[in-house]
């Protein structure tokens, strides 16, 4: 055997993402490689601005209009849909304008059980005035064409958008979030959405402008909007299934959601959905009681918050975005030297300024492959009161005529001279052993308390146990009772807070009673106040335990081993013997230590980030060996035995590992090559030519038959030629899928006559 010198660098560099200056050309599919989105050829940084629309009907026309509240009339800022459409061009062209290219917005309808899907639409004095049922599953229903009629507008504005400020051609990428509100998500409901959106991936893989299209959003924020909560094994069939769904109908754009990080590990865990990449959420994490005019409170609530990037980073294998983060702030409010912020604002203008420039430069030191910011305009949802604050997310004040003199300057000024660049290490507050200092493991600074903190150690259930590092520990401290008399109703009122904590690398935590810093003076219950009655406890890739609740305070230590799927896979010894095939994955490593592969056998491995093949590969002359680095999705059946896992995910983070030199016995064998179908071009507006392609010896095509996306047979042909002109020119637009069958073997491939 010849033996080869083969240069092994870890994979892990293949799938960093290069965070560098990007300028789209044309238009075309936004895809990824590893880590790093591409367009056209090059590297692609999203910067995504969030965007509300609403339905509208006037005189018996349904169109989309810019959100009412943009207005600081609160009246719609358009009439129709020509000048509806013309002001969301104008918002499209401002967004661009202001260093943003891609817009992420909400269109869907409202499923009611019993009854179906319902979109509901406003009329101009705001009032809910009517209503049409969608039916995905007849193409003629009136109300899905609505429906769709909106994602084509949004797709032709983005097309056509210009920058504002330079007049140049700038076309948007589009993310349309295709469920956004609370829900349970039963059986019948989860197949009625995986049946519209069925319906929207067909229609939008043949629309005219489905290049302006980046991503589907499938479900936003399931931590708060899908209740009850879902096992491991539910999310994941969920998310699998949609996934699957879209990508059947529309291979060519990629899929999400939208996460809120570890508070999702509990359920829909980042760790086992399949995706193509995760958009996560955060936002400035700040405590009531903390004074945030002080720079260090600032700085505190901007680090808890990148701690949550820095977790998601190392326990999803996932590329991820910024899907949402933001700051309320206004040009009303400029300065708390010279006025009292009201309640709900994060900060100052200049706070907002300093949170923006942060945030991009720490987010893609922290590994993630885009920013997006909450939102592109003040909005008013409601009177002065704890939700006061949130209508202040704007980069521009309420006034439907973008201009200089509403912006929030200096946080726009940031995005517009903003170039992404990874400018040093993730900026996270966090040790590798536990830390009552470290925010990572006490992000709410609580003072020790060694009489009722919990402690304990996470391992999984290894016959061999590991320790479980990053798991998610969230625990509820009883803060005690104060008594309400206010008439009619004078009541006790129970008060407690959340707070949570991660373990460290030897699995060890530590939970600290929340510091009862509100209501000491007042609580009647002096000796039940302090201590933690719930914890809940998971990881990514394991499964989920509570501990208390009902009555009793948790007053012991925890040591608890969690059920879990390996990720990293380790094979070592293994001969794969002549005449037999071997498939060898992992979820995230995988690593070969004296394996052969015997001549006439075949063999696969495959990972999603690593693959070491250690001294003791051999793959004998005439094996059939192929080593793949692509994202690998477990089973969802992995997790049906969880009561709600997962092996620590070692990324490292923006750097060349050093290059090693290995010495392995490798020897191939000629590859067969096989005969394979070509229908080109595709799609057209019916005119194919299929023919049979690559073999050793290419066989002649005997029959093809054409269905539609119900199975239906729509046309059969018999021949006997190895290239065949196909006239499909008078049967409808749409998806196809053609089967053509030779002496052995049948083929078969989806196309599209649009």
């Amino acid at each position: 055997m010849k033996k080869f010198v083969l240069k092994i660098i870890t994979l892990t560099f293949l799938l960093l993402t290069f965070c560098v200056s990007v300028t789209a050309q044309g238009t075309g599919y936004v895809t990824i490689q590893g880590k790093q989105f591409k367009l056209n050829g090059n590297n692609y940084y999203p910067m995504v601005m969030n965007y509300s629309i609403e339905s509208v009907v006037h005189n018996s026309t349904y169109f989309i209009s810019p959100d009412h509240s943009f207005n600081t009339s609160n009246d719609f800022e358009c009439t129709n849909l020509s000048s509806c459409n013309g002001q969301i061009q104008n918002d499209f062209n401002y967004i661009a304008g202001m260093g943003f290219n891609a817009v992420r917005l909400a269109i869907y309808p409202k499923y009611y059980p019993g009854t179906g899907f319902y979109l509901r639409f406003k009329c101009l004095d705001q009032s809910v005035c009517d209503s049409i049922i969608i039916n995905p599953d007849d193409p003629y229903d009136p109300g899905l064409h609505i429906l769709l009629s909106y994602y084509d507008d949004i797709l032709a504005r983005a097309n056509a958008t210009v920058n504002s400020v330079t007049s140049q051609n700038a076309p948007l990428k589009i993310i349309f979030i295709l469920l956004g509100y609370h829900s349970d998500l039963n059986t019948t409901e989860l197949s009625a959405w995986n049946d519209l959106f069925e319906a929207i991936s067909a229609h939008i893989a043949t629309a005219s402008n489905n290049d302006a299209l980046f991503a589907y959003d499938l479900i936003n924020e399931p931590c708060y909007s899908v209740s009850p909560m879902k096992t491991k094994e539910d999310a994941c069939n969920m998310i699998n299934t949609w996934y699957s769904t879209i990508n059947a109908n529309d291979p060519d754009h990629l899929v999400t959601i939208g996460s809120c990080g570890y508070e999702d590990v509990t359920s829909f865990d980042p760790a086992i959905l399949k995706l193509d990449f995760l958009s996560l959420h955060f936002y400035p994490d700040f405590q009531e009681y903390e004074n945030r005019s002080l720079p260090s409170v600032q700085q505190t609530a901007i680090t808890r918050s990148l701690n949550k990037v820095y977790w998601t980073q190392q326990n999803s294998a996932l590329p991820f975005i910024i899907g949402e983060t933001g700051f309320t702030a206004s040009i009303n409010y400029p300065d708390y030297a010279t006025q009292i912020i009201p309640l709900g604002f994060n900060g100052s203008i200049t706070d907002q300024a300093t949170y923006a420039l942060q945030t991009l430069n720490a987010t893609c030191n922290c590994g993630s492959s885009g920013y997006s910011w909450w939102s592109y305009q003040d909005v008013s949802y409601s009177d002065p009161g704890p939700s006061f604050g949130g209508n202040f997310f704007g980069l521009l004040e309420r006034n439907h005529a973008p201009e200089s003199s509403a912006e929030k300057q200096p946080t726009v000024n940031n995005f517009r001279n903003y170039t992404p660049g990874i400018t040093g290490s993730c900026p996270v507050d966090y040790s590798s052993t536990y830390n009552i200092n470290k925010l990572y493991y006490n992000p709410y600074q609580h003072p020790s308390n060694p009489t009722k903190t919990i402690t304990g150690t996470i391992t999984d259930q290894n016959s061999t146990p590991i320790p479980i590092k990053d798991a998610y520990l969230l625990a509820w401290t009883d803060l005690g009772w104060t008594f309400d008399p206010t008439p009619p109703n004078p009541q006790f009122i129970w008060h407690s807070d959340l707070h949570y904590t991660f373990s460290d690398n030897n699995g060890y935590f530590e939970v600290i009673p929340y510091a009862n810093i509100l209501y000491p003076a007042i609580d009647i219950y002096p000796a039940g106040t302090g201590n933690i009655v719930n914890i809940t406890m998971s990881a990514a890739g394991a499964e989920r335990i509570n501990y208390g609740w009902c009555c009793n305070n948790i007053t012991s230590n925890i040591s608890c081993t969690l059920n879990k799927v390996n990720y990293d896979v380790s094979i070592n010894n293994h001969t794969v013997s002549n005449g037999t095939s071997e498939n060898f994955q992992a979820k995230n490593t995988l690593t070969t230590s004296n394996i052969v592969i015997q001549s006439g056998a075949t063999a696969e491995f495959k990972a999603t980030n690593e693959i070491h093949l250690l001294p003791g590969f051999d793959a004998e002359s005439g094996s059939d060996v192929h080593i793949y680095c692509t994202p690998v999705f477990l089973d969802c059946s992995n997790y049906s035995s969880f009561q709600m896992q997962r092996q620590a995910n070692p990324y490292v983070t923006q750097s060349v590992e050093t290059e090693i030199t290995k010495e392995i016995e490798v020897n191939f064998k000629k590859i067969n090559i096989e005969n394979s179908l070509s229908v080109f071009p595709n799609p057209n507006s019916g005119i194919f030519t299929v023919e049979l392609t690559g073999g050793d010896t290419i066989e002649k095509i005997h029959s093809i038959t054409i269905l539609d996306m119900m199975n239906r047979i729509i046309e059969t042909h018999a021949i006997n030629e190895k290239t065949y002109k196909l006239d499909l020119s008078s049967q409808p637009k749409g998806i196809y899928i053609i089967k053509v069958n030779d002496s052995s073997k049948t083929y078969n491939q989806k196309i599209i006559i649009h």
